[in-house]
C-alpha cells in the first residue's frame, strides 16, 4: 500500500476517508513525478537486463547479518530529571559504551547536558543506581575517557563497566575541525563486541552530531563485512531519520560524514599495508623496524 507525506497545514488534514468499491481513480501526477517515475524505470529495467547482478544482491540479503553491525541507542543529553531513567536504560540495555559529543555547558553559558556521570570524589547515587569513576584520561585528540561502574544498590551482581567517551570540541549544529578525534573513537570501539549491547550515542538535542557519528560508524562497519549498500549514504540518514527525525541536521555535518569515511577508509588501508610490507620484509629490514 502506497504511503504519501500528510499534508502541511494542519486544516487540510481530513477527519476521515471514504472508501469505494468502484474502480479505481487514475492517480494525477505532476511533472515532476513523471519525471522521477520515468528516471526510475530506466534504471529498473537497466537492472532487469543484468539478472546475475540481481542475483548477487539477493545473496548478499540472504548472506548477510546483523551480528557484526553495532546497534546504537540515540537519545538525547540527560537532564536532572531524567539521569536515574538514563542509567536504567544504560543497565537493561546492557549497553557497554556511551559517547557524548558535547560539553555540559556551551560558550553562551547554556547547559547544553546534564552532570550524569563525573565521580571524581567517590560513588554517586541516581536513585536506586549508583555509579563510580574507575579512571579518567584524555586524549590527545580532547576526548575524555571515562571507566565508569554502574549498578543498582541493592544488587548482587557484578557492576557493569562502562567505556565513557566525551568529546567536548564537537560544536553544536556544526563540524570538527579535523576528523581524528571522530575517528578515534570508532577506532576505540571497533574491538567492543556487537553483541555486548547497543552503544548509547547523544549530544545535546541527540539528532545533529548524534546523526552524523551514528552514520559514519555504521557505513565503516557495513563496508568492513562487504555490504557496499552502505555506500548509499543518503540512504543510511534515511533509515536513521525514520527511526528518530532530524538525524544530521546539517549540509556541512553531511559532508562531514563523506570526509571522515573517506579518511577512515585510506587510514584503515594504509594500516593494513603497513602491517603486510612488515611481514613480507626481509629479517634484516624487520631488525631495522
Amino acid at each position: 500500500m502506497a504511503s504519501y507525506p500528510p499534508p502541511t497545514g494542519a486544516s487540510s488534514v481530513p477527519k476521515g476517508f471514504d472508501f469505494s468499491p468502484d474502480s479505481p481513480l487514475r492517480l494525477a501526477l505532476s511533472s515532476d513525478q513523471v519525471k522521477f517515475c520515468s528516471e526510475a524505470l530506466t534504471l529498473l529495467k537497466e537492472k532487469l537486463r543484468m539478472p546475475k547482478q540481481i542475483a548477487q544482491e539477493f545473496a548478499h540479503l540472504q548472506t548477510s547479518s546483523s551480528e557484526n553491525i553495532t546497534p546504537f541507542i540515540a537519545t538525547q543529553g540527560p537532564l536532572p530529571h531524567t539521569y536515574e531513567d538514563f542509567w536504567e536504560m544504560v543497565i537493561q540495555c546492557r549497553c557497554p559504551v556511551v559517547v557524548m559529543l558535547t560539553r555540559l555547558v556551551d560558550n553562551y553559558k547554556f547547559l547544553k547536558c546534564g552532570d550524569y556521570f563525573q565521580a571524581e570524589d567517590g560513588p554517586r547515587e541516581f536513585g536506586n543506581i549508583y555509579i563510580t569513576t574507575k579512571w579518567i584520561r584524555t586524549t590527545n585528540t580532547s576526548l575524555v575517557l571515562r571507566n565508569l561502574e554502574v549498578n543498582y544498590k541493592e544488587s548482587e551482581e557484578r557492576p557493569r563497566s562502562i567505556l565513557h567517551i566525551q568529546y567536548p570540541e564537537w560544536p553544536d549544529h556544526g563540524v570538527p575541525k579535523d576528523t581524528f578525534a571522530v575517528r578515534e573513537i570508532l577506532k576505540r570501539i571497533y574491538t567492543v563486541p556487537p553483541q555486548l549491547g547497543p552503544i548509547v550515542v547523544h549530544c545535546s538535542a541527540g539528532i545533529g552530531r548524534t546523526g552524523t557519528y551514528c552514520t559514519i560508524h555504521n557505513t565503516i562497519q557495513r563496508i568492513l563485512v562487504g555490504d557496499m549498500s552502505a555506500l548509499d549514504i543518503a540512504n543510511t540518514v534515511a533509515i536513521f531519520r525514520s527511526q528518530r527525525i532530524g538525524m544530521v541536521q546539517t549540509l556541512e555535518q553531511y559532508q562531514f560524514c563523506y570526509t571522515a569515511i573517506i579518511a577512515e577508509l585510506e587510514d584503515l588501508i594504509s594500516d593494513s599495508n603497513g602491517e603486510r610490507s612488515q611481514k613480507c620484509a626481509p629479517s634484516w629490514i624487520m631488525d631495522e623496524i
